[in-house]
């Protein structure tokens, strides 16, 4: 067996070396420079996946080669230069392209348990397979398939899942030795190693439909010009999923009403601009209750939202693929005045990502978790209120921010959280009624001035939650903490809490201990 896999690992070095070579020759002046360049590009990523390394056996990547041979047209010369490397291969022989002499299926290891074992099995030749067993690498234990176990070659490579029973735990603890025992019609015994995980699941990739780029002229209430898409009409319901493609402007105006409904949400890969006023806003509602809000995703420039309500929407969700926030904007940078998020059951009612951003002027209210999420932005939050929400009002990671003149009542968790290296400063913020009045963590820097914290459990804390990253600072001047607070600082260890110019020593109590523990496991502190 390590010679094989001595083989395979030559032979992946041989058939990164051809496909360069390959991909290098050509003059793309001449005639054929098109179809020359069209060769290359294919051979690059070929190349790669080759050259990176695989876990495919010799022949199976051998199998490849055949269709670029044929495809590509590969000089003889190559072919008898990697005969040299792998004698055992198909090249060996003068019968290149014979399905005899390649690996006809690939198994995965689908699930395995006490006593049982599950393997997905498919056909990736042009002929039937027949399989005949599964056995340790040893032949210790094996574990035949019933006489009816054949696989058809697909277009598709569609694969089976064969399950096992009363297999030996010895066998299972070393699923990298698993072996399938298979022949052709010819009778030869043949053997595959099982690769020791899933299959890539088809869901990830055909039970979404995020990879959607435009679906626009199924929606009779779009129209668009050479730069823009608008929506028609003052009610507009939207009952799948919408997808904006790039290169244009989403543009909704003021007193126009979209209800999402039938679980749809909008995608955009464009900027958006919704231009409400005060007397006319727009709103996002779902009459349903099943809408899943808005993602702005790539978008080229920034998107400006003025006087716009989201009201009710739950997180984008499509087969696997889910995000957390009712509206998010990734990697688009966005401007935010008069904005409404309220009543959204999702885990973040705004998630700004990798973005530049402002929110002015705006309003987050009745929020299933946190209220605003901001993860490797730059960004400034200013003239704004967080109220009612079960988690945390503000919770920024990896970011630069800046909050000032803004106001966090009744929340059920903290008022202000920064994580992961991130850097927050505060000026004439208030935070009323929460379980932590602001957390820093994780070689964070929370600062500010004209701080006013009441009626919270623990005032101030800092800790590290993450091991990967190191201890918290807090450095805050003019704060007044007063009313109803059991714990004003809860400093780990570590830590640098400094208040008016004055470093605060963290005390080493029991309770402290418990209280950090629950923290740092994300469990509520009551």
């Amino acid at each position: 067996m390590k010679n094989q896999w001595k083989e395979t690992n030559r032979a992946r070095f041989l058939i990164g070396k051809l496909l360069f070579k390959d991909i290098r020759s050509g003059d793309d002046g001449d005639k054929n420079g098109r179809v020359r360049r069209a060769k290359r590009w294919a051979l690059i990523a070929i190349a790669a996946v080759f050259i990176a390394g695989s876990i495919l056996t010799a022949g199976y990547a051998f199998n490849y080669y055949n269709t670029l041979k044929d495809v590509f047209f590969a000089e003889p010369t190559d072919i008898e230069e990697m005969s040299e490397f792998s004698p055992s291969a198909v090249w060996f022989t003068q019968e290149s392209g014979n399905p005899y002499q390649i690996q006809g299926i690939l198994a995965y290891l689908e699930s395995y348990e006490e006593g049982s074992l599950k393997l997905r099995i498919v056909n990736v030749n042009d002929i039937p397979v027949k399989l005949i067993s599964v056995q340790d690498m040893d032949g210790n234990y094996t574990y035949p398939f019933s006489e009816d176990s054949y696989l058809e070659p697909t277009p598709s490579y569609q694969s089976q899942i064969f399950s096992f029973n009363n297999v030996q735990e010895a066998m299972l603890t070393k699923l990298s030795e698993i072996i399938v025992n298979y022949q052709y019609d010819d009778n030869i015994a043949r053997r595959a190693l099982v690769i020791p995980f899933k299959k890539m699941d088809e869901e990830v990739f055909n039970g979404t439909e995020i990879r959607t780029r435009d679906n626009t002229r199924e929606f009779d209430f779009i129209r668009t010009d050479n730069s823009s898409i608008f929506f028609t009409g003052d009610n507009v319901r939207v009952d799948q999923p919408l997808f904006i493609p790039s290169g244009k402007t989403l543009r909704i105006s003021a007193g126009q009403e979209i209800d999402l409904v039938n679980e749809a949400f909008i995608v955009s890969r464009s900027p958006v601009v919704f231009e409400g006023t005060s007397n006319q806003p727009i709103r996002f509602i779902t009459s349903d209750e099943s809408g899943r809000g808005l993602l702005v995703l790539q978008a080229q420039e920034e998107s400006f939202i003025s006087h716009s309500i989201f009201d009710g929407l739950d997180t984008q969700r499509s087969g696997i693929w889910e995000l957390t926030g009712s509206v998010t904007f990734y990697e688009s940078d966005v401007a935010i005045s008069y904005g409404t998020f309220i009543n959204n059951p999702s885990e973040d009612g705004l998630n700004i990502i990798r973005s530049q951003f402002s929110i002015t002027d705006s309003y987050f209210g009745n929020t299933g978790s946190d209220a605003f999420d901001a993860d490797f932005c730059q960004g400034v939050i200013s003239e704004t209120v967080f109220e009612n929400t079960t988690n945390d009002a503000i919770d920024v990671s990896g970011s630069q921010v800046e909050v000032i003149n803004t106001i966090t009542r009744n929340i059920g968790d903290k008022g202000i959280s920064v994580g992961e290296n991130s850097t927050l400063h505060l000026q004439s913020v208030t935070i009323e009624n929460a379980i932590v009045g602001m957390a820093s963590k994780d070689y964070s820097h929370l600062s500010g001035k004209d701080i006013d914290i009441s009626n919270t459990r623990i005032a101030l804390t800092l800790y590290i939650k993450k091991p990967e990253f190191g201890p918290a600072r807090i450095t805050l001047e003019d704060v007044h903490i007063h009313g109803d607070i059991d714990i004003e600082y809860l400093i780990q260890p570590g830590s640098t809490l400094v208040i008016n110019g004055q470093t605060i020593q963290p005390r080493a109590a029991a309770k402290e201990a418990l209280l950090f523990e629950k923290m740092i496991n994300g469990e509520p502190i009551q």
